[in-house]
């Protein structure tokens, strides 16, 4: 029980705060191909932790430790086909991750090569890809109609700016001393 509650508020704390503030590590379980669910063996029983690739942002190295720990101790994943592997550490390397441009650890675990069924795995595989992008193209549109409606805003910000200074009467300030009789004025 105390090994699931480790786990869960480890993992639960690591995904709250990871937008809370920008993380200086990154973790991510993997296997090959991709979108196979990851298990883990806990005292009261085994969990899904959901399906490859799943990202974490933990603060620390040392959180990440620990959840590496944890995850190649007690962690395996299942194919759609029903295919299994268990994770392991030598399946745990560093990597650097071109999107957030930070390193990170990544333990991916290989589908084993005897198992049947891979052709149903390979095309799982490219339905999760297919999935990932067209998530990525969405938060794209979604990014990019969001600048040109800032856009939009601002140029409606300045051209109404651009009235006011038009419709605004110009008032010349004329500054005048006299100094012995003579009045000088600028």
């Amino acid at each position: 029980m105390k090994a699931v509650k480790l786990i869960l508020v480890s993992l639960s704390a690591v995904l709250i705060c990871s937008g809370c503030a920008k993380p200086t590590y990154l973790f991510t379980i993997d296997s090959h191909p991709q979108g196979a669910t990851v298990y883990c063996k806990f005292a009261e029983g085994t969990r899904a932790l959901g399906s490859t690739p799943i990202g974490f942002a933990p603060e620390t190295v040392d959180v990440a430790n620990s959840v590496v720990k944890q995850i190649v101790s007690t962690c395996f994943a299942q194919w759609v086909s029903g295919a299994t592997a268990a994770y392991k550490p030598e399946h745990v390397a560093p990597y650097m991750d071109q999107h957030y441009g930070r390193q990170g650890l990544k333990a991916t675990v290989e589908r084993p090569r005897n198992a049947k069924g891979y052709q149903q795995d390979a095309e799982f595989e490219l339905k999760v890809q297919q999935a990932q992008a067209q998530q990525a193209a969405a938060t794209a549109a979604q990014r990019q109609a969001a600048a040109a409606e800032s856009q939009a805003i601002a140029a409606q910000q300045q051209a109404a700016s651009a009235v006011i200074q038009a419709t605004t009467p110009v008032r010349l300030q004329t500054n005048c001393i006299t100094t012995y009789g003579m009045t000088t004025c600028y």
